[in-house]
């Protein structure tokens, strides 16, 4: 199974915890994850815990942040294009290096 295809699982268990304030599904905690060069783009990640995730050359593209726990994550040469970091994201440590990212 891709890592994709994991993803794609457990965001819909998160997805119906958002849409239920949280009366069913599961938070989304993908802290201390290897999430290299996943393709998150677009999804709904409010109030995920990326706790120390490890996001190189991950793509992101318009992925809704607000609210996540994102201490110590790394993102090198991610694309956040339109990324939403609003409404309490902790970014506390995070290591944000830009560079070569190429979405081929």
């Amino acid at each position: 199974m891709t890592i994709e295809q994991q993803l794609a699982n457990v965001m819909a268990a998160h997805q119906k915890w958002i849409d239920t304030d949280g009366k069913l599904g599961l938070r989304l905690d993908l802290s201390g994850e290897n999430l290299w060069g996943a393709n998150l783009r677009d999804a709904q990640m409010y109030s995920v815990d990326l706790r120390g995730a490890d996001m190189y050359c991950s793509r992101m593209g318009n992925v809704n942040l607000r609210g996540a726990d994102m201490r110590n994550v790394t993102l090198i040469d991610a694309d956040l294009t339109g990324v939403y970091f609003t409404d309490g994201v902790d970014l506390t440590e995070a290591h944000f290096v830009p560079g070569g990212y190429d979405p081929a």
